[in-house]
Parts: structure tokens; sequence; C-alpha cells
């Protein structure tokens, strides 16, 4: 039993003009959730039954054994992953015999450090009396935070919790933290004797969600098949769990409209209107591009369908097969040739998560800040699988080590620290890399490997049948009026040779302009203006430049050979 739990900076604390708020939140008894209310989670509810139940439940036998067991258990991951839930189960299968305190690390932190101090004693003071105990502490991250300069204040608290952690080695207390921004979180914390343990709670896989779509629906009166269940809830990339109950209560409240029992078209209406928890941060909106909006680039199509979406989908089929899926693929090719485009009808048509990132994006004037933008980006990505981390403009992000005396050292340690993350220890399993550039040569060999950005695919300029599926889907959005469709489609074709798609669009759109030059009130756009166009728009991809991108395609197919 710890003497005294009033730590060594807070020895005399003076008086303050107004009452202090120090009421600590006790975790009420008819708050009943149990462990078998909680799906998707045994890896996390047992490692929590083996540090807390196990303990309190054999107190005489961990006694015997002259080792105290961990003091500190940190919860991390996304909100909604199910922290707080594990949480009150655990309490609830204590029951009485221990006594629970839970508290918000926003509630305790104070303007005044003195304020902070006195909330932290009453706690410990109460836990260490009514003991055995649990503290928990609910974004804890609000009370310590990880800051390069933290004031005086700040490293108060952390000293006044250092002493806690200390004092409570040999007690029976326990202190259980949560939070959803673990590097947040002061480092001096998350080392033994403070923070022993870390559990992390991912967002959860797709035999998770079928676990935990079961678990919720198995209360709810519905007419939903178990084989159907089983289809949505695996095809709720990135939903947490307090995302798929959402979508549920949705469902449940659309259907008391009805028929009162939840309906397979209730369910999926519900899941297309709650936005993944994990991707509420990264997430960008893109527009509904699809592969039918882009004219030609058949090959290219069907190369990406092969290294991007087979893999994502069928992760099984390359696992029985003893292959391992590509974890980058790299679209190079002249300028306006729809490398983007291509990014983005590839995350509609897969329904994938799609996060797109402009390279000098992840560039900061602070030091270290930038790899840590790196480190950020793939565990956001690995959390939001199946998902596509798409690096537009990739040579400014990967640009060749020692090729430029005035090449910037951040640019060397973000490629270092991406090189880091594509071969780390901990697998990219459900994650896929599609980078685009105009110069593949800028960019450092050792990202463009087997077992990094493996795949290289050549974009290049449209022929003549892609310019051609181009200008048709193209005109179709516009009031465009031709004598003869084919034959003017015809003579287009052959006189945009050497375009690039977005020029070939262009054309189209300074043909409607010149239409509106010639009458204001114009409501059809001809073929005459498309050649008044003509007359004045030159293909800017220099032949240097096509040969350029041939010869680095030749040289790429030699190596693959």
């Amino acid at each position: 039993m710890v003497k005294n739990m009033t730590p060594r900076s807070q020895k005399s604390t003076p008086k303050c003009g107004k009452e202090l708020d120090t009421s600590v939140e006790c975790i009420k008894a008819e708050d009943t959730v149990t462990f078998t209310d909680i799906g998707g989670l045994k890896r996390q509810l047992q490692q929590l039954q083996d540090l807390i139940i196990l303990r309190f439940k054999n107190r005489e036998s961990v006694r015997n054994l002259g080792i105290t067991p961990p003091t500190g258990i940190l919860l991390f991951g996304f909100p909604g992953t199910g922290k707080t839930l594990s949480v009150r189960a655990i309490r609830n299968e204590l029951g009485s015999d221990v006594h629970f305190i839970k508290t918000d690390g926003g509630d305790i932190f104070s303007k005044s450090s003195l304020e902070t101090e006195k909330k932290l004693a009453l706690i410990f003071t109460e836990a260490v009396k009514k003991c055995p105990s649990v503290v928990f502490i609910d974004d804890i991250d609000l009370l310590c935070s990880n800051k390069r300069n933290a004031t005086e204040q700040e490293k108060r608290i952390l000293s006044c919790l250092f002493s806690y952690f200390d004092n409570l080695q040999n007690t029976e207390v326990v202190i259980v933290a949560a939070t959803n921004k673990i590097d947040s979180v002061d480092t001096s914390l998350r080392r033994p004797g403070r923070f022993d343990v870390e559990i992390e709670f991912t967002v959860p896989l797709a035999k998770e969600r079928v676990e935990i779509m079961n678990t919720i629906l198995s209360k709810a009166n519905h007419e939903i098949s178990s084989d159907l269940i089983e289809k949505l809830a695996q095809t709720a990339y990135s939903f947490t769990g307090a995302d798929l109950m959402l979508a549920c209560r949705k469902a449940a409240l659309n259907a008391v409209k009805g028929n009162c029992k939840i309906t397979e078209n209730e369910l999926r209406t519900a899941l297309k209107t709650v936005k993944p928890s994990a991707m509420r941060e990264i997430m960008l909106e893109v527009p509904p591009i699809y592969w039918s909006d882009i004219g030609g680039m058949h090959e290219v199509k069907a190369k990406l369908r092969q290294a991007v979406v087979m893999p994502l989908t069928h992760p099984e089929a390359f696992k029985r097969m003893g292959i391992a899926p590509p974890k980058g693929i790299l679209l190079y090719g002249p300028p306006g040739c729809s490398k983007t485009m291509v990014g983005k009808a590839l995350a509609t048509e897969s329904k994938f998560n799609f996060i797109s990132i402009k390279g000098p994006e992840l560039f900061s004037k602070w030091v270290g800040e930038s790899e840590r933008a790196v480190r950020e980006l793939f565990r956001k990505a690995k959390q939001a699988s199946p998902a596509i981390i798409f690096f537009d403009e990739i040579d400014a992000l990967a640009a060749e080590r020692g090729g430029n005396e005035n090449a910037s050292a951040v640019g060397d340690r973000v490629l270092a620290q991406l090189l880091t993350e594509m071969d780390g220890i901990e697998s990219l399993d459900g994650v896929i890399i599609v980078a685009a550039t105009n110069r593949p040569d800028k960019i450092d060999k050792a990202l463009l490997r087997r077992g990094r950005i493996g795949t290289i695919i050549y974009v290049p300029l449209p022929d003549a049948i892609t310019r051609s599926e181009i200008l048709r889907i193209k005109i179709k959005q516009m009031p465009v009026e031709f004598e003869s469709n084919n034959l003017n489609i015809d003579e287009i074709v052959k006189r945009t040779e050497g375009f690039s798609g977005a020029e070939v669009i262009a054309l189209c759109e300074e043909a409607a302009l010149a239409a509106l030059e010639e009458d204001i009130d114009s409501k059809i756009v001809c073929f005459r203006h498309f050649i008044k166009v003509l007359q004045s728009m030159v293909a800017r991809t220099s032949s240097d430049m096509i040969e350029y991108y041939e010869n680095y395609n030749c040289k790429n197919i030699q190596v693959e050979e």
C-alpha cells in the first residue's frame, strides 16, 4: 500500500479562489455490456482479460509469484474501434470486487497545473484507498500530448504522472488509458514501468466485420439471410464497429416506417449513407470517373485490373498460387495522357478506398515532419485497406539521390522513409501504390525494382482509335452537329496526330468557344469550328520527347525480359 500518493511537485498546494471540479465518474453497474455483446475483438479482449481479470481474480497467486504485473495499459486505434466498449465489458466482468474509476484527459486538464495536479491526486488517492481498482483515462493525449516545445505546465503534469506510476508499482491498481492518436502521447509515458503494454484496436478486417454485423443483428428483428449479411459486411471496407452499429441503427429507423423488420434494401441503403471513420481524415472526394469515360487505353486498363484489382479482390488466390502481388505500379508517359484520370477511374471501378497525394504535399520545413507524414499516410492506408495510395508527380517525392548537388536532404530522408514503409516488417496487405510521372528517369532506381514499384506501365500518346474514342465521348456531352458524323470525326482524328488526350479535349472546348464567338446565341458546334481551331492548334509533345519515352519503354521491356 502506498502511504502518500501526493507527488513531490504538489506537497503543498495553495488554496484556489474557487472550488475545483474534481468529481470522478464511476461506471454504473447498470451498464451491462459483456464479452458476448462484442464481435471482432477476440485478440484485444483476450489480452485485456489476461492483464486485468486474471490478475485480480488470482490475486494470491500473483502475490506468490513475487513479480508485479504491468501497471499501465495503453489502448490505441481509430475512433469507433471498440476501445471504450472493451473496457466497459472488463468492468462488468470484474463486478463489484474491483473499484472502477472512469475519467477523461480533457476533464482532468485545466489551465492551472495546480488544478490538474489536484484532480489527479483525488483520482489516484481514491484508487489506492479502494484497491483493487482500475483507473480508466479516455483521450489521454489531451492530458499529456507529445510536443516538441512543452510548456512548464505540461512538464509539471507529466512529472506528476510519472510520480503516480512509480508509486503504484507495488499496489493493486491498474491504469488503463485510451487514445485515437498514439503519436500524440508523450513518448516518456510509453515505456516499461509506465504504460508497459500497448494494445492496438485496428479497423476490422472482412472476417471481423462479419462477426460484428452478426453480433449486432442477432438482437434485431430482421429478415436478412446469414449469407447476405456476410456479403454486405465484407464489402463495407474501412467500417469500424461503431460505423456498422450506426448503419444498423439507421436501417432500423427506416424499418419503423415499413413492416418493422430490417430488410436487405434498408441495410444496403444505410451502409451507403455512413462514411467510414477510418477514411474521414484522409479520403479525398474522387469524382465518379469510370473506364467508359476514358477513351481507348484498353491495354493499360487490362494491366491495371491484373496488377491492382485482382490482388486486392482475390488475395487468397494469389496466396494459393504462391504469387506475391505487386506492391506498386508506375504509370509514366507524356503530359496530358490521362495518367491521373486512370488512377481515379481505377478507384471508382474497384470501389476501393482511394488516397490521392501529390508528391510535394508531404514535404515540411520542420525536421522530421515529412518522414512522420509518410509514416502516417501508410498507417492510415493499412487501417483503411483495401486501399490504393495514388502518388501524383512521384518524381518530386522520390528524386534520384546524388543526381543533383542542390538536392534536398529532406527529399533523401522522405525517400528513405518511403522505402522503409514499402519494405517494412509490417505487411502492406490490402494496400497498393499507384504512382504517376512524366519523368521516370528522375525517380530513384531503388524505388523502381521488384518488391517495391516493380510494375511499370507506359501510357503513350493516344493512337487514332483512342483519339476517335476520346472525341466520341466528349462530343456526346456537347451540342455537336456534323454533316457526316463518321467522316467528320475521321478527319479530326487525322488532323490531331501527336495530340495528347488532354489536347483532344481542349480542342473540343475551343471549338465550342469558337461557335460562341461567331454567335453568342449559338446552340450548336459545327465541324467548321473544329477546323478553325485546328488551324492554330499544334501538338505540344515534341518528337524528341516522344523518342525519349519510346526509348525508355524499350529499355524497360528488355529489363523485364
